[in-house]
């Protein structure tokens, strides 16, 4: 959540009754609760489509980890014996 500048709060659910307020209108008060509904999904999606991306980046790192030890492998005379049955 830091790389999105997402703070833990903004991930805690708040009921309708969280946003009554004396004198306010029921309808305000829907329009408030719909708009928060709104934003925390699109939070919701940032967070778990950043989430993606770092699991995306560190898998592709681990592949590059293995090729390269791969290849230092090959360079420095270690080899994986390998039988081939004909």
């Amino acid at each position: 959540m830091d790389n999105l500048g997402i703070s833990a709060e903004e991930l805690q659910t708040r009921t309708k009754e969280s946003f009554q307020q004396k004198n306010v209108d029921q309808d305000i008060i829907q329009l408030r609760y719909k708009h928060y509904l709104n934003r925390l999904v699109d939070t919701i999606t940032r967070v778990l489509d950043e989430r993606n991306e770092v699991k995306r980046e560190l898998a592709r790192a681990e592949l590059r980890n293995q090729h390269t030890q791969r290849r230092m492998n090959m360079t420095t005379g270690s080899s994986i014996d390998v039988t081939l049955n004909a």
